[in-house]
């Protein structure tokens, strides 16, 4: 009854709305503009044969037209001209209907990929695909007519009368009292015959799916040929009664990401739990999609079963059939030869697994002698005899491309057995962070791919094992003992469960959790199994420990969604603050996780490919139950080793309050949700080993992160607010990491009120290749729960201590920085300094409104006299704290002391023994100055002034000589540093790498490859990301010159290399830069986040290797461009008044050098005259005028990466493109890393080809 009324009230309400509309339409706004309803301030009205049109704003990125007040209809209707595209990278035409609680359906035509989908913008920050992208092209220069009807359960996009998308699940989302508008991006268009009105749309009764068959209603809509079907105890019970019998599932419409929604070929399997009760020995699975509704020939697979069997998982792999797309519609089961019986299914679900290929060929070791690596493997007798070639690759090469890999070396097979070895070392770095492919030669000469990824196996032999190694008794048991099944489908949790109490118990061993050599291997579900003292879970290979995604299997009532909601808090994710980790353990001790299987998550309904694009990424989170795979809280002596995280949806490695931990031989891929840190050490985690781990994720790969009052613990873990929250003792070595961060760290401990508790320390990064769509080494800096709040991040002040840090030795793909974090006794190769001043040299903490706090030993070190007893600490009058130092020792940091003439002063009283102010230096241990002490009763205020030639890490402080009862006091530690002063008009060649007259982020200064001598500023191996030069001062009119060489593209979505003139920030800029992947240059305005496009030249190309000499001058508010002595092109700058220059590379490898910036017409002139790069010297003094250029801030910025246009928040907010939350300090980048990654790490690739030319897509 009720559905009728409410049928009969919309037919009701859609009449008498068209109605008032005919009427409104004939007579009150006959005088009116055809475009009254519409706010048309960005665009200019026209005619066009008699007929009024609207055309965008030629050139503008972003044009919206919004409607006047709510929608009074469930249609828009208009015609639209795409009249030029000029997006490189992104584009797109489109309306949304905007929901009254701000959520938006987008009706987006990308002009770039020239696609058609709708997307769900979420009020939450989400966005969904919920009609995914299919390929459409709208003819350029000609009238389309678009029409759209949205209702609840009712969405339809038709173009030029042809559907081209329709849903009918938008879930709980409320239609009444929307709005709408219509825009362009990077398109200039034109409107006309825009209308809204209102017609009568069915109510669609929803079918509940229900494939685990809970109840007889969910059988209703199966039917069967020749055969019956009914429900019996949560099962489908489908009766064969003749020959040529068939069972058919409902067409499955349903929301995108919910269970039963199976994106092919992502999902490519239709796993079916069932019993066998006829003769049958083969079942085929018909199967139809959106794209290919009818049940064909072509579109089925046949699977071997057992005849008259019980119940066994079947794995309908789709994944050889060809056109595989659209979304799983249907699917049809016809047992092949039976005529009678029955078949009992008690669940389907539709699974994403590796695709069926043929097997040409097995690796069979691959091993090291620390001089050689050497590969075994065997082919297929189909391909003994050819050439195989040995590959090296990236975790972000989630396709297992050969193309374009590091090929390492090659040899002819000797009939099917191949051996290749490759040297050990490669530049100045191990293989053991390499990660190796094979290929074999196929029938066309092109390279097949034999297996998956693999790495060195006996890599313990060499990397010096586990430091925090442990026993563990003889004795071992089999989870089957205890009545595991390992069917892909029984909850196995409490017979692995009763197997570890039971080891444990009996005193300690080996609880072996058995594989099997299937395709799909063998596999127990699971839902939290909590570990005991003394027990090894081993996981062999061919075993899966798999996430369950029934909430009945969970002892405890789990939470669905990414997260859960605390009131102020942020980053509040279901997996850490309510759902129970996959395997857990709580106050244990001498455990390990182990044996080359596999964990497994739950990931129905996902559609993320590559772990990190934004677009999939949040696709099926409301409908998954997150949990974290490993979380240890409060443990000592765990070993982690040899298993491998797939379909991780939220933090994997959780280490929390925990002691002695090694992580070795990890592997970390296939991240189906967002927040993807890999490794988590935090809560005053200590003395922790990661090795050999191979990560790719959309977050920080590795975090450490020193809390204090976290108010998320409140589940299975919790803060520590009375311990020692400091992160110690932390090694990375020969590991790959790749995430927003490779390596990243957290202090988020400012809220201690004893502020030496909470440093990170003592962490140590060697032989790794570091990657990030941010950056390879990072921070976030601001702590979300103290300071300024509610939380902006925006404070560059409040964080923790950092301290004892050295990386080196590692590749790194990105930019290395701290942000604003100052630490101390900090040595690496990256670029990451010292702080050059003391940090808390007066042992106070000043912070407003707490008068307890206390910095302690914050920064500070003591160096200990091995064999001698000593120690330091801090001490107080009543009114000033001050350091100590007893026995024999120093007390100091490690401060970055830059060329030239240094006074170092502090207030000490030697008490007693003997003692020294001290500089010495900190990789030689070399001392640079010292000064003796005079005992004293009283404070005396002793200076040391000294010079250095070159800069280096120094430890300043105080050394006592003495017994222990002897001592020495310090306070007030400062130091005086040379002044440097950049100049506003220079000549930089780069020879000293200290006193650049540019602000250097990202770039390393080097030798010259083959020129010796010559220092250039330079970014290679591969690295992606933006890396920028920037002067420190601002210019209106100037003469720029420099050498720039372009190597190659390191990514393959975006890469560009260029300058920006009269740069503010990101938002307000010139931007000259060449595009080496769609072989164009690009001149863009940007203002007030505006983007213009001055001019573009196609079929434009660098020489890749060759050096350019670039030239530049800006007079008049006109911009002249020259290389290599030649006009290019010129451009007005008249928009914008002032601004700082920066020379920039995004996702290219390239180099800069002899960069020159002089008044104009000191550099060189216009026409034909040669080119000039001497600088007036008159000019080159101290520039009084005061900077405001970003040049420092770390950010992938809009200049590099547009997204895809998304609709404002309010009639105000047009910008193209949002970002997240962060959790970095005063950062352009925010918290947007997720974003980030999704340009840049998802595709590096080394050196990437070039697209075609004219902006097309390859």
């Amino acid at each position: 009854m009720k559905k009728s009324i409410q049928r009969i009230v919309r037919t009701v309400i859609a009449a008498t709305l068209s109605l008032a509309i005919m009427g409104a339409g004939s007579s009150a706004f006959a005088a009116e503009s055809a475009f009254s309803q519409w706010k048309t301030d960005d665009w200019t009205e026209a005619a066009e044969n008699g007929t009024p049109i609207l055309k965008s704003q030629p050139g503008k990125s972003i044009n919206v037209l919004y409607l006047k007040g709510k929608a009074a209809g469930n249609k828009l209707s208009f015609d639209i001209r795409v009249d030029n595209s000029f997006g490189t990278v992104d584009g797109n035409v489109g309306s949304a209907f905007k929901l009254s609680d701000g959520t938006q359906y987008f009706f987006e035509y990308n002009t770039v990929g020239e696609l058609v989908r709708i997307r769900r913008l979420g009020n939450d920050g989400s966005d969904s695909h919920v009609c995914p992208g299919k390929s459409y092209k709208l003819t350029a220069e000609q009238w389309h007519t678009v029409s759209l009807e949205f209702a609840e359960n009712h969405l339809l996009w038709q173009i030029d009368g042809e559907t081209v998308h329709e849903l009918s699940e938008t879930g709980n989302d409320k239609f009444e009292g929307g709005t709408l508008y219509i825009q362009s991006y990077n398109t200039d268009v034109s409107l006309r015959n825009i209308s809204v009105e209102s017609v009568y749309i069915p109510i669609v009764e929803k079918r509940e799916y229900d494939f685990e068959f809970t109840s007889e209603k969910s059988v209703a809509d199966f039917s069967a040929r020749n055969g019956g079907v009914t429900w019996k105890n949560g099962r489908l019970i489908y009766t064969l009664t003749g020959n040529d019998s068939t069972l058919t599932s409902p067409p499955i419409s349903v929301k995108q990401g919910t269970a039963y929604s199976a994106l092919l070929p992502l999902r490519n399997t239709v796993l079916i739990r069932m019993s066998n009760g006829t003769d049958a020995s083969r079942i085929r699975l018909s199967y139809t999609t959106t794209d290919d509704p009818a049940y064909t020939a072509d579109k089925s697979v046949v699977l071997d079963v057992q005849p008259r069997s019980g119940d066994t998982t079947y794995y309908f792999n789709l994944s050889a059939c060809r056109n595989l797309s659209g979304y799983l519609y249907g699917f049809r089961l016809e047992p092949i030869g039976a005529a009678s019986g029955s078949i009992e299914i008690e669940a389907v679900t539709f699974e994403r697994e590796a695709a069926l290929t043929g097997n040409v060929g097995k690796l069979t070791s691959c091993t090291t002698d620390g001089k050689t690596v050497t590969v075994c493997g065997t082919l297929d007798s189909a391909y003994a005899g050819r050439e195989v070639t040995l590959y090296e690759t990236k975790p972000e090469n989630y396709r297992l491309d050969l193309r374009e890999q590091d090929k390492l070396t090659s040899c002819v097979a000797d009939g099917t057995a191949f051996t290749l070895t490759v040297l050990y070392e490669n530049a100045g770095m191990t293989r053991l962070s390499s990660l190796f492919l094979l290929g074999v030669a196929g029938e066309d000469g092109k390279p097949v791919r034999i297996g998956e990824r693999f790495w060195i196996r006996n890599g313990d032999s060499y990397d010096g094992g586990n430091p925090y190694a442990f026993t563990l008794p003889d004795y071992t048991v089999s989870v089957l003992d205890f009545g595991a099944r390992g069917d892909g489908f029984t909850n196995d949790t409490p017979s692995i469960q009763q197997a570890i109490d039971h080891v444990s118990a009996k005193g300690g061993g080996v609880v072996v959790v058995p594989g099997d050599d299937s395709f799909y291997g063998r596999r127990y579900v699971a839902t939290n199994i909590r570990l005991k003292d003394n027990v090894e879970l081993r996981i062999e290979t061919g075993a899966v420990i798999w996430q369950s995604p029934r909430p009945a299997d969970y002892a405890y009532d789990v939470v669905y969604g990414h997260d859960v909601s605390i009131p102020g808090v942020n980053w509040t994710h279901a997996a850490s603050c309510h759902n129970m980790p996959l395997i857990h353990g709580d106050q244990v001790s001498n455990v390990r996780v182990t044996g080359g299987g596999v964990i497994r998550m739950q990931d129905a309904g996902g559609e993320n490919l590559d772990s990190v694009s934004a677009g999939s990424l949040w696709t099926g989170c409301p409908y998954k139950i997150h949990l974290i795979p490993l979380g240890f809280f409060r443990c000592e002596n765990v070993e982690i080793s040899d298993v491998h995280l797939r379909r991780t949806n939220n933090y994997h490695i959780n280490l929390r309050t925990c002691r002695n931990i090694y992580v070795s031989g990890v592997s970390m891929w296939e991240v189906t949700c967002a927040s993807g840190d890999g490794i988590s050490a935090t809560v005053g985690t200590k003395n922790i080993t990661i090795n050999r781990c191979f990560f790719y994720s959309n977050d920080d790969a590795v975090t450490i992160c020193s809390t204090y009052n976290d108010p998320r613990g409140i589940a299975w873990w919790h803060a520590n607010p009375d311990g020692d929250n400091c992160v110690d003792n932390l090694v990375v070595r020969h590991s790959y990491l790749v995430g927003g961060h490779g390596i990243t760290f957290i202090p988020w401990g400012t809220d201690n009120p004893r502020l030496d508790m909470q440093e990170i320390r003592n962490v140590e990064v060697y032989d790794s290749c570091l990657g990030g769509g941010s950056s390879a080494v990072g921070a976030w800096p601001d702590n979300p729960y103290f300071g300024k709040q509610p939380f902006d991040n925006t404070e560059t002040d409040d964080y923790s201590p950092v301290k004892g840090v050295r990386i080196h030795n590692n590749r790194y793909f990105g930019a290395c920085t701290l942000e604003c974090i100052q630490g101390t006794d900090i040595i690496t190769d990256c670029g990451i300094r010292s702080a050059s001043q003391f940090r808390y040299g007066d042992f106070e903490r000043n912070v407003r409104r707490y008068k307890n706090f206390t910095s302690g030993l914050s920064n500070w070190s003591f160096q200990p006299v091995e064999g001698k007893p000593g120690g330091a600490d801090v001490k107080t009058d009543g009114n000033n704290h001050f350091g100590v130092v007893y026995g024999d020792g120093t007390l100091c940091q490690g401060l970055w002391m830059s060329k030239g003439e240094h006074t170092f002063t502090a207030d000490v009283r030697l008490l007693a023994g003997s003692g020294t102010l001290t500089v010495r230096d900190a990789v030689s241990g070399e001392i640079l100055a010292e000064k003796a002490l005079e005992t004293g009763d009283s404070f005396a205020k002793v200076s040391l002034t000294f010079t250095l030639t070159s800069g280096r890490t120094a430890y300043l402080g105080v050394t006592h000589t003495g017994s222990a009862e002897q001592a020495v006091y310090i306070d007030n530690a400062s130091v005086t540093n040379p002044e440097f002063v950049r100049m506003k008009y220079f000549t930089e060649t780069f020879d000293d790498a200290e006193t650049l007259q540019l602000i250097n982020k990202g770039f390393s200064v080097t030798d010259e490859a083959g020129n010796s001598g010559n220092q250039i500023a330079e970014v290679g191996g591969g690295r992606t990301g933006i890396m920028m030069l920037t002067t420190e001062k601002e210019y209106q009119e100037f003469d720029l010159h420099y050498r720039m060489r372009f190597d190659c593209a390191s990514a393959e979505i975006d890469a560009n290399i260029g300058v920006s003139l009269r740069r503010t920030d990101s938002g307000n800029q010139y931007d000259i830069h060449y595009n080496p992947l769609y072989h164009f240059l690009m001149i863009r305005e940007y203002k007030g986040g505006a983007e213009s496009i001055l001019q573009r030249v196609d079929n434009f190309d660098l020489e890749p290797g060759k050096w350019v000499d670039v030239a530049i001058r800006v007079q008049d508010n006109t911009c002249i461009l020259y290389m290599d002595g030649k006009p290019v092109t010129e451009f007005p700058v008249a928009g914008l008044r002032t601004g700082v220059i920066s020379l920039r590379a995004y996702n290219v490898n390239c180099a800069y050098d002899d960069v020159v910036v002089a008044p104009v017409g000191t550099t060189y002139v216009t026409g034909k005259e040669e080119l000039s790069t001497e600088t007036d010297t008159e000019s080159a003094q101290p520039d009084t005028e005061t900077g405001t250029g970003d040049a420092t801030g770390a950010s992938a910025e809009t200049t590099s990466a547009p997204v895809t246009a998304t609709a404002p928040a309010s009639d105000a907010d047009t910008t193209a493109a949002a970002s997240a939350s962060g959790k970095g300090c005063n950062s352009a980048l925010g918290g947007a890393g997720l974003l980030a990654v999704a340009a840049t790490a998802a595709t590096a690739v080394g050196c990437a080809r070039g697209k075609k030319k004219n902006g097309e897509h390859a």
